[in-house]
Parts: C-alpha cells; structure tokens; sequence
C-alpha cells in the first residue's frame, strides 16, 4: 500500500520493481498496461500519467467509515489523490451523522464497526428518505464474510475487500 501512495503521490514518477517474494501482486499495476500507455495523452517527457487515464473524482463527497485508522488513511488518501472531499467516521453511528450532515455521494463503509456496524449503517441508510440512493461498498478483511454479507441481501451497491489495491479502489 506504500508504493501504491507513494506511486500515486509522484503521479507515475517514482516505479517500483515488479520485483519480489514468489507470488507478490504488484501493487500498481496500472504502470505496466500498455493499453493505458497507448490509448493516454503523454506527457512533454513521453510519460503517461494514471490521474489522465482516470475520471477525476473533482467535487465527489465521500464517506469513510471504518474503526482502522490505517485503512480509513490509505482509502481517503487515494480518494483525495483522484479529487474526492473525504469525511473520516470511526463508528458507525458517527459516519451516520456525518451522512445527515454532509449528504455524501458515496459511502464506504467497513462491516464490522464498534457502536454500528456497516450492515446496520446500510439499512439505515436505505430508510433514510435523503440518503437512500447514496451507493453504499462494503468492506471487510474477509472474502467470506462479504460472500455471507451478499447471501443475507446487504442493500450495497459494492463490496472491496480491504486489500484492494489503489487501482481497484
């Protein structure tokens, strides 16, 4: 997640290696595609930028919500990066006050919160007659846990887990 902000950061100045332990994932791979290298405006230097090959997220409130400060800090740096205004929530009843406050125009939100989880938020948030068509993502360490949350009918229009890479969030 380092390179992935620090890759970000100096917008496609600073590469890593693709480098490392059997089995690594690159963490931005986007740097390697060669469809985004043909089909985006280079710059002066005959580099492709990631920020000219993505929509900007300019004016896009967003809402994080999670009880890790680690993952509430690398998901609202990315959407910071891409353009987004990003309010932080560590529970889910303070991202529910945030929510009535701000009228985000996403959330995201981790499933297992102290004081309010993130299914709960969800429902609450789909009863709310303001913020019922704000798109919801779920979050979770756990592929089954978000497998679980899907089969029970969480109203989510997405589900990340929180290993996702800068580039899928």
């Amino acid at each position: 997640r380092i390179r992935d902000v620090v890759t970000i950061k100096t917008q496609g100045q600073v590469r890593f290696a693709n480098g490392g332990p059997e089995g690594a994932v690159p963490l931005a791979p986007w740097l390697e595609s060669t469809e985004a290298a043909t089909s985006a405006p280079k710059r002066s230097n005959g580099r492709v930028s990631r920020a000219d090959t993505e929509t900007s997220l300019e004016k896009t409130k967003i809402l994080v919500a999670d009880d890790d400060a680690a993952v509430c800090w690398f998901l609202a740096g990315v959407l910071k990066t891409a353009g987004a205004t990003v309010y932080e929530a560590r529970d889910g009843e303070r991202a529910l006050e945030v929510a009535k406050h701000v009228n985000p125009d996403l959330v995201v939100t981790d499933i297992l919160m102290p004081r309010m989880d993130g299914f709960s938020l969800s429902r609450i948030l789909r009863r709310d007659i303001v913020l019922r068509d704000v798109p919801i993502v779920l979050l979770s360490w756990k592929e089954d846990l978000l497998q679980r949350v899907r089969e029970l009918g969480a109203d989510a229009d997405g589900y990340l887990r929180k290993e996702a890479s800068a580039g899928a969030i």
